[in-house]
């Protein structure tokens, strides 16, 4: 009797030891709150300096670069704003082929970098945050419909208070990308930042 009562208690105890083992493994972890268009993101700690081609936005990518684009003539400088409330040189890119994207870019010095911004994100029909090679940035357009018909402007904050603004028209109708044409200029502005880090002192 004493065996079979041990027995029992040692079975009762190693079940009891299961269950809170089973019960520990199986909680899931919570998962982390994934980010929003009204949150700022922090910026990074790999700030770039583009105050040196802020005047001169057509050497902000080189030739061959520029060539991966469909690119191989200079860009023209200009002063036609590329976004909301930023000011400044820009530089625009025509493809020779009319069927290939065009590109406009542009440093923003002044308009108060992703804060400013999202304070403004009430005002923008178009308010899509993203990231692009770690840096925080946010996909605008003047409207959905702009967006839908090949055309976007994407603004990443390289360093605290500086926008690099990149912008792109996606001419061809039929192309993958011309209802989605954020990543076009996604890349392009990825280039850029490539460019400039391995410019960096």
């Amino acid at each position: 009797m004493r065996i079979r009562t041990g027995l029992l208690l040692a079975g009762l105890v190693s079940v009891v030891a299961l269950t809170a083992c089973t019960g520990n493994s199986g909680a899931a972890p919570k998962p982390s709150s994934p980010p929003t268009a009204t949150t700022v993101p922090t910026m990074v700690d790999d700030p770039i300096d583009l105050s040196r081609i802020a005047a001169k936005p057509c050497t902000m990518l080189r030739p061959d670069q520029l060539a991966q684009f469909h690119i191989v003539t200079p860009g023209t400088t200009g002063t036609n704003p590329i976004s909301t409330g930023a000011a400044g040189v820009t530089c625009a890119w025509q493809p020779v082929q009319n069927t290939e994207p065009t590109y406009q870019a542009g440093v923003d010095l002044h308009s108060g970098g992703l804060p400013a911004l999202y304070r403004r994100r009430s005002s923008l029909p178009v308010f899509q945050p993203f990231s692009e090679s770690g840096y925080p940035g946010v996909d605008t357009a003047t409207s959905a419909s702009v967006l839908a018909h090949g055309r976007c402007t994407v603004q990443i904050e390289v360093a605290a208070g500086v926008l690099l603004d990149a912008s792109v028209t996606v001419r061809d109708t039929q192309a993958a990308d011309y209802p989605d044409p954020c990543s076009d200029a996604q890349s392009f502005a990825a280039a850029t930042i490539a460019n400039s880090q391995g410019q960096q002192p």
